[in-house]
């Protein structure tokens, strides 16, 4: 049976910035027919919920299902390996296993889990991810007071991992390791793919906000003229390099544990890195990934395989483009 073309949004509400990308979908393209970013202001639901009304409404997007995510310290995620056992005996399992991996009580959180791999024996690796019941509601409130159906919650690392393996699968070598890290405000999702087998998944608590505060601290300016310099450091790059540098070790640092773990866990190394989110787009930031992680580091364009009015296309800077890798993989869900 064909699948019936359709339109749905991404609706990725950051720390930073909200991010809308409404595609046409149909079994031969998935094609962009609008977007919109802007700064967030106020976090509050109500004025993420005019937000949302006015950014679809000056964007024209027509679109109204919705597929949004959860992300921060409220969101756990894991892998847990299970002995043989069929279906049913693992979904009642898996109530043990949230209590045991989850820091909060079992009437707080809503989970779901996704069977990633049986060996031969059959045992089971399971991905399992849990929200605190707080966040899954405040999403459904937004989305639902802002107009729109809300059909899908993701957790905003897999779309990351699902904007990737839809945009670059030609590129995924089965035999290859393909790290994707998202550097957003507050903090940086990191991913490793098996050739299109997400098998590690983590958040580091860092991010560009922590550069702010050292630019901040240093210069004597408030956090908003910090971010303007480190947008443009061109005058403070003397004064400001030495700290942000320190900041960016820190990610290193936590990103080459995250790499050693997945190294003794799998016997394999990562052999390519994808960077992706808003704070990738610091100057030097792929020359210091590179220096610190020994690995050549691309900056990707989750848009790029998207069927795209060139018009349109042309109108999105590529420093806003990286910053649509989780609402791209939202939409494609």
């Amino acid at each position: 049976m064909t699948k019936k073309a359709e339109k749905a949004i991404g609706i990725d509400i950051g720390t930073y910035a909200l991010k809308m990308v409404e595609l046409y979908r149909s079994k031969n393209e998935s094609r962009l027919t609008g977007f919109a970013y802007a700064r967030i202001e106020d976090a509050s639901p109500e004025s993420l919920i005019e937000m949302i009304k006015k950014l679809s409404r000056d964007s024209m997007l027509s679109a109204k299902d919705v597929n949004a995510a959860v992300s921060g310290s409220q969101v756990i995620t894991r892998f847990v390996n299970m002995p043989a056992m069929s279906d049913a005996e693992i979904a009642s399992a898996l109530t043990f296993e949230v209590e045991k991996n989850v820091p909060f009580e079992r009437d707080e959180v809503v989970y779901d889990y996704e069977i990633m791999e049986r060996d031969k024996d059959r045992k089971s690796t399971i991905l399992l991810a849990a929200a605190k019941k707080d966040n899954i509601d405040r999403c459904i409130k937004i989305i639902g007071s802002a107009g729109f159906s809300l059909k899908t919650i993701d957790v905003d690392s897999f779309a990351l991992a699902n904007a990737f393996i839809k945009n670059l699968a030609s590129r995924l070598d089965p035999g290859r390791t393909a790290a994707l890290l998202n550097i957003g405000a507050k903090f940086t999702n990191l991913n490793i793919l098996c050739g299109q087998t997400l098998s590690f998944s983590r958040d580091i608590q860092l991010g560009g906000n922590d550069i702010d505060e050292t630019i901040s601290r240093v210069l004597g300016l408030d956090v908003r003229a910090a971010e303007a310099v480190k947008q443009k450091p061109e005058e403070h790059r003397d004064a400001v390099g030495a700290p942000i540098r320190t900041v960016l070790a820190g990610l290193a640092d936590e990103i080459r544990l995250s790499f050693g773990y997945f190294e003794n866990r799998f016997g394999r190394g990562v052999d390519d890195i994808y960077v992706s989110g808003g704070s990738s787009n610091l100057t030097g930031l792929p020359e210091f990934l590179k220096e610190g992680l020994g690995a050549e580091i691309v900056l990707w364009d989750p848009i790029s395989a998207l069927t795209t009015n060139e018009h349109d296309a042309a109108g999105i800077p590529i420093q806003t483009r990286r910053a649509l890798a989780v609402s791209v993989g939202l939409a494609l869900r």
